[in-house]
């Protein structure tokens, strides 16, 4: 994993840059070959991560190396995401203020549009007011982190009554390129929910399209422009 840091601080940088973080939120990448851990950074805003704010934490949410200051809040989202999907390699939590627009209504965040296939079909809903009433919204313990991963489910995405969303992945570079997709096409479809009745992808377009933005060569072409991006 002789990248895995670099380019977790590229994602945080990136997220950052786009948008989809500001102060808070985060990402994380679990561990190739020791997939009961994972490495995020301590508690950071994202556009301030260096590879010296990097922790290994493991699925408990124990720290195992890495800086000991204090963690994220939130580090649940990640290990219980990471214990019930065994496929997903990264995971980003962000709170980008079009995706939140659709977590507090009732009409459906749809794919609209070719980059928009990358957040699958329909994306739910979790409401973590359902299972444990009135809380201060952050998903603290295993309990809620299993709660949305169960909501989840197999999806790439779901989002956050009143909070944000969450994206995990095969690769880092997807996680982050799903990150910027969701909110831009949240932000398409509230455009164009403005003039009226709107055409969706089918479920077909939209599997055949993730599928080809899924290729190594899509991903690593969104991957250089981001990192373009961030040095420039």
């Amino acid at each position: 994993m002789a990248d895995g840091p670099r380019e977790l601080v590229q994602a945080n940088h990136i997220v950052a840059n786009e948008g989809i973080v500001d102060a808070f939120g985060h990402v994380s990448l679990r561990d190739p070959e020791r997939r009961d851990r994972f490495l995020i950074s301590r508690s950071l805003a994202p556009a301030r991560v260096s590879q010296d704010d990097l922790q290994w934490l493991d699925l408990d949410r124990r720290r195992i190396s890495g800086d000991a200051r204090a963690s994220y809040a939130e580090v649940a989202i990640h290990a219980e995401i990471y214990r019930a999907r065994a496929h997903v390699m990264a995971v980003c939590h962000s709170h980008s203020p079009s995706v939140v627009s659709f977590g507090v209504s009732r009409v459906p965040l749809r794919p609209v549009f070719h980059m928009g296939s990358l957040i699958g079909g329909d994306v739910p809903v979790w409401d973590i007011r359902d299972e444990f009433g009135g809380t201060d919204m952050l998903v603290r313990s295993a309990e809620h982190g299993a709660s949305l991963a169960r909501v989840l489910g197999d999806r790439p995405a779901a989002l956050m009554r009143g909070h944000g969303s969450v994206v995990v992945g095969a690769r880092l570079s997807d996680v982050v390129h799903t990150a910027y997709a969701l909110e831009m096409n949240a932000r398409v479809q509230l455009a164009a929910h403005s003039l009226g009745p709107m055409t969706f992808l089918s479920a077909e377009e939209t599997e055949k399209a993730r599928t080809m933005l899924l290729q190594p060569l899509a991903s690593e072409r969104a991957w250089g422009w981001f990192v373009s991006r961030i040095r420039s």
